[in-house]
């Protein structure tokens, strides 16, 4: 959990409910070989201008494993970006107890976005 978080991760996990730490092990025990997930942190992104669709860029203010300009970089490149940031405590944010937040902002968002084709 170090990673993925700037504030204590014994605090981060104290804020999860006895669900949500079931479901976070759940999802980080199989990526603990250290590749794949960290790998995908670590790449180039090409121009991101070319996306077309409205797209909603999550950011967590707490987020441990990526430097916050990734997200800000994202929504200045990409047409139509609406970048979100909350105050999740760490990068797994749908473990979080801002999830109904996020999730109510995604809804919102798909409600009023629409993708011409």
């Amino acid at each position: 959990m170090r990673s993925l978080t700037t504030l204590d991760p014994n605090v981060v996990v104290d804020t999860m409910s006895q669900e949500q730490r079931r479901a976070a092990l759940a999802f980080l025990l199989p990526s603990r070989s250290s590749s794949g997930f960290l790998h995908d942190l670590r790449h180039v992104c090409g121009d991101l201008s070319r996306i077309t669709a409205p797209t909603l860029i999550i950011e967590s203010k707490y987020d441990g494993s990526k430097d916050p300009s990734h997200a800000t970089y994202a929504a200045d490149h990409i047409p139509n970006a609406d970048l979100f940031v909350i105050p999740a405590e760490s990068h797994l944010m749908w473990f979080s107890s801002y999830n109904e937040v996020i999730e109510e902002k995604m809804r919102a968002f798909l409600l009023t976005s629409q993708v011409s084709g």
